[in-house]
């Protein structure tokens, strides 16, 4: 057993000599430019070197069978071998994300916290939503102004253009004793030409409608607080999109990051099938397959890549910034478990959610709009004070200035009001229903959102199982494909499997922060 245990080691520190040159030949830049495909960097690494090393570390698989008797030192030897490979798969990853853009610097790095902020501060549609909010507050201020005097100066100035005559016949107005009649002859009074004016002032205070004026207030009060909730409701949207957008980039960036790996595996696979042709040990069929696979491989590569810029593009149009911004997206970190009860996060989405807001304050508008239709029935009264000077005329007194008590009253509207009072009232009752459809709603949603992250953790734990295990298949039919165990077909299903395993938990992985950003938006944290 100690035989065995010590030929593992000495295949372990193999691994790790050779991880040790992986990483020396990463330090010093020895990797040599490749031919690269159009719209890409030319100073992509050549990864073939580093899978030739891959290829070269040995592993005893001859005596497999004699380690499963001595299952203990069997054991440790593949765990050690399967963290050395997760270590270089590691290592190709970290690589070839700092390779793929040289124009982009550490410091254009955007992550998710900081892509939130620029939309904040940026984004259109919110700096629309945020000018919406400062006119309902222009409304308010111009509403509080009715509770004021209203200052009126009016004038007037004319020509006559024709002459009028006004003839007044004897004892028109009437005869009296002691002054008999009145013209006592007959009298014509004729219009002068020239400009004749008015000029006049006047102040008028409301009374009766100063409570109707506080209504209108509350009632403006209510809207604006209705525009900030509106406001809310927009950012969580445009939050929810960059997080969806800064995923889509981060599974597209995996997915490249992923291909490039498959792309230097089928290169490699390539020299040694190349070479078993030239020992007629492999048909050239089978090196037309890989030469296929490889090609296939670089133009899924391609094609990713222009996914990856156009989702650049997007992003940096969320971000309200110029579209040919260079950036790279930063890792997630690993999520931390939301501890709360079911109970608890629907609770807080019923205190938190825009929408539930809204519709409350919708239910309060209406209430509002009910009282001010109530206080048609009361009279309006006004206080007012006026002047009246006039030009230019001398027939008439030319001053005229009164102060007084001005009121209005219609009596009687034909059953109007009660109508529009009555409408009124179904407005209340419609609001009230939207508020508790608003809240099933959030209920409903809250619910699905938690089951649907649930799920997407569930997920994760299942496909990390999947890579591992098509991670080992992988090495083992490599193993034996050397030593012709097994067929070329064999390898490159297993490989197929591999790519395919590993997609399937990078997707996972960002479903999972898709599903929690759903959870964060149906709870309604900004």
């Amino acid at each position: 057993m100690r035989t065995y245990c010590a030929k593992a080691d000495m295949s372990f520190n193999s691994a790790i000599n050779r991880l040790e040159i992986i990483k020396q030949m990463v330090s010093t830049s020895r990797f040599t430019a490749t031919a690269s495909m159009p719209g890409q960097s030319k100073r992509r690494p050549r990864f073939n070197s580093v899978c030739q090393f891959l290829f070269e570390i040995k592993f005893p698989t001859y005596q497999i069978s004699e380690y499963l008797a001595f299952q203990d030192c069997a054991r440790m030897f593949l765990s050690k071998m399967i963290r050395v490979y997760a270590v270089i798969l590691l290592l190709f990853v970290a690589l070839e994300g700092q390779c793929q853009d040289p124009t982009v610097k550490m410091d254009d790095i955007l992550t998710l916290k900081l892509a939130i902020e620029l939309s904040d501060m940026n984004n259109l549609e919110i700096k629309n939503a945020e000018l919406q909010v400062e006119k309902a507050e222009d409304r308010v201020a111009a509403t509080r102004t009715e509770r004021l005097p209203k200052l009126e100066v009016k004038s007037h100035g004319s020509h006559n253009l024709t002459s009028q005559e006004y003839t007044f016949n004897q004892g028109e107005f009437g005869t009296f004793p002691g002054t008999g009649p009145i013209p006592t002859t007959d009298t014509t009074i004729e219009s002068q030409s020239g400009l004749t004016g008015a000029f006049g002032a006047s102040v008028r205070l409301p009374l009766s409608d100063q409570y109707r004026i506080a209504l209108n207030i509350d009632q403006t009060e209510i809207a604006q607080g209705i525009a900030k909730e509106q406001l809310r409701s927009h950012q969580q949207n445009i939050t929810k999109k960059v997080k969806q957008q800064y995923f889509s980039i981060l599974k597209t960036q995996s997915a490249l990051d992923a291909k490039q790996i498959s792309i230097a595996y089928y290169a490699s696979l390539k020299q040694l099938v190349d070479r078993y042709v030239e020992e007629r040990s492999a048909l050239e069929y089978e090196a037309m397959e890989v030469n296929s696979r490889l090609a296939k491989a670089k133009h899924e590569a391609f094609s990713q890549g222009n996914t990856l810029k156009t989702q650049k593009e997007q992003m940096n149009l969320l971000l309200a910034r110029p579209l040919d911004t260079p950036f790279r997206v930063s890792p997630l970190p690993d999520s931390d478990m939301l501890n709360l009860k079911p109970t608890q996060v629907v609770d807080k989405a019923l205190n938190q959610r825009p929408d539930i807001h809204e519709a409350r304050l919708k239910v309060k508008h209406e209430n509002i709009s009910h009282e001010i239709k109530k206080l048609e029935y009361v009279p309006t009264v006004d206080f007012r004070v006026s002047y009246l000077k006039l030009y230019g005329v001398d027939f008439i007194p030319d001053t005229d200035a009164t102060v007084g008590i001005h009121a209005k009253w219609e009596f009687y509207d034909w059953g109007r009001k009660q109508d529009e009072l009555a409408q009124k009232a179904k407005a209340i009752v419609q609001a009230n229903n939207e508020l508790k459809q608003a809240q099933q709603h959030a209920i409903v949603d809250v619910y699905s959102r938690l089951r649907k992250l649930e799920e997407a953790r569930n997920n994760i734990n299942v496909t990390q199982l999947g890579w591992n295990a098509a991670a080992e298949k992988l090495r083992v039919f490599t193993s034996r494909y050397k030593e012709k165990a097994v067929l070329l077909q064999d390898v490159l299903r297993a490989e197929s499997e591999l790519s395919k395993a590993i997609n399937d938990y990078n997707q996972s992985v960002l479903s999972m922060w898709n599903a929690r950003a759903d959870l964060e938006k149906a709870i309604g944290d900004s």
